[in-house]
């Protein structure tokens, strides 16, 4: 390991055989050192010799290393004088082949002692060859940035490059180190001029257009105030043939309409349809979208309040396939008795229902060449299941809501 320090900032070069391990790094973060973790900014090294140049208030450091495990080494920035463990870090992840991968990171620092000027509190940024998530200062893109302590409105912007066009990125925001008394962070996308608690993650889809990614998202601080209510959870669930978004809130108050808006692209969102808040302390709702297609389907709800103002959840996205074999429940929600549509049967099958957390309930056997089937639902608490149509070769769900 070759390291070297230039006033109060400290560089370490650290391959993944290196002595310093995520938690004898987390470790130095609390005697008062922010050490920038591997899974943090994976740096592509891809050369077998490396030369490093890092230009930190017109000093120049060289850092040279000739390990063929060269692709696995990252810089590691920490910085000193840090009065308290008070950050919020920013990831950036890629949807490959239906599984969410971490790419890049960058992380903002707030301390008393630190200004909003560049300075040796700041960490410049190594580029990686491909995706990059960075902090804007001055035209200086950062993968560490040094802030005093926020106030209201402070901003701090983002820059995004080298993303593939048509693809499904998403940024998830770590604030659970923060400590900002009265002020809670917002993210700010400036392409859909929409603005959400930095508590959901962003997903997005850049086309051609920069502007639908370079510096489309932002972080501002505004003062605290109680929300009217909270997304719980919002989630995309297969019904036969058909998507339903299923949504859970907590806390409603002085709460309007939801609206559910889908979209194709994950650019261009459209209202597909409007449910009336229900104003209690755990509130449920679910939409089956007759115009599901084949591919992606993304959806977000718009949450809006008696007083006109407005604010989304996070982005749900669903690659869709249809089924040969859709399993239609109506009516729905039921009270007693539940009818099941489906395709002619060529083999048995069985019908089960689950509750959401995934605990069967009940099975029932469904014969041969059946296509309809009547279930007594009458003891089934009120609330959401899982109904299951499975055969030898698939399976099918819907959600039905019991009332």
């Amino acid at each position: 390991m070759k390291r070297v320090n230039i006033k109060s900032v400290e560089f370490s070069l650290l391959s993944e055989n290196g002595s310093h391990s995520p938690e004898s790094l987390l470790k130095n973060y609390n005697h008062k050192k922010l050490m920038y973790m591997k899974n943090v900014l994976p740096v592509s090294l891809c050369h077998k010799a490396i030369l490093v140049f890092i230009v930190i208030l017109s000093s120049l450091l060289f850092c040279s290393n000739g390990n063929a495990q060269c692709n696995k080494q990252i810089l590691l920035p920490s910085v000193s004088n840090v009065g308290s463990e008070n950050f919020i870090s920013a990831y950036l992840y890629k949807n490959l082949n239906g599984v969410s991968t971490s790419l890049d990171g960058t992380v903002a620092v707030f301390d008393s002692s630190f200004s909003k000027e560049f300075g040796p509190q700041d960490a410049r940024k190594m580029m990686n060859g491909s995706e990059n998530i960075s902090i804007s200062l001055l035209s200086i893109d950062l993968s560490i940035i040094g802030l005093p302590l926020p106030v209201a409105n402070d901003m701090i912007n983002f820059k995004l490059n080298n993303l593939v066009t048509d693809s499904l990125y998403e940024i998830k925001f770590d604030i659970s180190m923060l400590t900002a008394p009265g002020l809670t962070p917002f993210v700010i996308d400036h392409y859909l001029n929409t603005e959400v608690p930095a508590m959901n993650n962003v997903s997005f889809t850049p086309t051609n257009d920069v502007l639908t990614y370079e510096n489309r998202f932002s972080l501002v601080f505004r003062p605290t105030s109680a929300l009217p209510m909270k997304f719980t959870s919002v989630l995309l669930h297969k019904e036969g043939n058909y998507l339903a978004v299923i949504w859970k809130t907590a806390m409603e108050s002085n709460m309007s309409t939801y609206e559910v808006e889908k979209s194709n692209n994950g650019v261009v969102f459209d209202k597909v349809a409007e449910f009336p808040a229900q104003n209690t302390d755990v509130g449920g709702y679910n939409f089956i979208d007759p115009q599901t297609v084949n591919g992606n389907n993304y959806f977000r709800i718009k949450a809006i309040q008696n007083d006109g103002k407005f604010y989304y959840s996070n982005v749900v996205v669903n690659y869709f396939a249809k089924s040969n074999t859709p399993l239609i429940v109506f009516p729905n929600p039921a009270k007693s008795t539940i009818t099941l549509s489906y395709n002619i049967l060529n083999s048995a099958a069985t019908v089960s229902i689950y509750t959401m957390s995934g605990e069967k309930l009940t099975t029932y056997n469904v014969s041969v060449g059946s296509y309809i089937t009547n279930l007594n639902v009458s003891n089934l608490t009120i609330g959401s299941y899982i109904v299951e149509l499975s055969t030898p070769t698939e399976k099918n769900t819907s959600i039905l809501s019991k009332q």
